[in-house]
């Protein structure tokens, strides 16, 4: 079974793609776009996820990259990862790519 059925299941399965994340971290050594390749994110949902899971394990930089490609991001889910950005004081690493 590949990464990106994992994923899937995942989804169907308990409503979240987390484990799938945790597996390709794992498999593909933290390296953000192996990750993301692994995953394959293909709806704005599935990029936010990655995205908050990318920040939970200290990639801003590669999470806000993926949220840039979110279609009509909220309001409500900008102030989400903006504080989850903060609240793990990532914020002075993303100034020096800003």
């Amino acid at each position: 079974m590949s990464l990106q059925e994992i994923s899937r299941c995942d989804l169907d399965a308990t409503g979240t793609i987390a484990e799938g994340h945790e597996i390709a971290w794992v498999t593909y050594a933290r390296d953000c776009k192996s990750v993301q390749a692994a995953v394959d994110p293909r709806t704005d949902q599935e990029r936010l996820s990655l995205a908050h899971f990318f920040i939970s394990n200290g990639k801003p930089v590669e999470a806000l990259s993926l949220v840039r490609l979110v279609n009509d991001l909220s309001y409500y889910e900008s102030q989400q990862v903006l504080v989850e950005l903060l609240s793990g004081r990532q914020y002075a690493r993303l100034m020096k790519f800003g």
